[in-house]
Formats: C-alpha cells, structure tokens, sequence
C-alpha cells in the first residue's frame, strides 16, 4: 500500500477544494461550551492532521494542536471521520491517498460567556 501524501505535497488549499461533504462547522456539545465558559475561555483553536484514502473516505484524523478541550478534540476526529468525504487526489494520473492539517477555530457565543 502506498504511502499518504505529505501536508507539505497537500497543500490546505487542495484538500478544501476536494472535500465534497461534511462541514467546517463542528461545535462542541453543550458539556464542553458550559466548561469553556467556567474556564473563562470564549475561543480555542485545535489543528487536525486529516488523511483520506484513494475512494476520498477519511481514514485517519488526529490532532496536532489539541483545542484543550479532549471531548471537543474527539468530538471533531469522529465527526470528520463520519461525514467528511473528497474527491481523489491524482498523482501521475493515478488516485493517491492525501493528508492535510485541518484548523478549527470555535469561538463561545457572547450570550454564553
């Protein structure tokens, strides 16, 4: 099995314009915000290393940057894995796996905080 193209090969750029569905938009759920809001934090960033094979399925998604938050960390890996899906990515002509790192940024609503 070949190896997944590196996120220097796969630029952020490339890997958005091939994702066909799932969204950007992960939130936390209810627990993690009400814990944000204890902590005093209204926004945190976690970067996702994000691998699909050569059908666009997402295999692998793992932080690189941690939001703080594991329930949130996890949250974002398994919705990713369960929606996220791309169209192929072609080296020399041929379907290639591809990884990216993935940024998340989620700020608490002002009502919350």
């Amino acid at each position: 099995m070949g190896r997944a193209v590196t996120a220097d090969f796969a630029s952020r750029g490339a890997m958005e314009k091939r994702r066909l569905a799932g969204t950007l938009a992960i939130e936390p759920d209810t627990e993690v915000v009400a814990v944000m809001v204890r902590d005093h934090v209204t926004n945190v960033t976690g970067v996702l290393r994000v691998c699909h094979g050569v059908d666009g399925v997402v295999n692998t998604a793992e932080p690189i940057r941690t939001t703080g938050y594991s329930a949130y960390d996890q949250r974002l890996a398994d919705e990713i894995k369960r929606t996220w899906k791309f169209s192929s990515f072609l080296v020399s002509g041929s379907p290639a796996p591809m990884c990216s790192p993935v940024t998340f940024v989620y700020s608490v609503p002002p009502a919350q905080t």
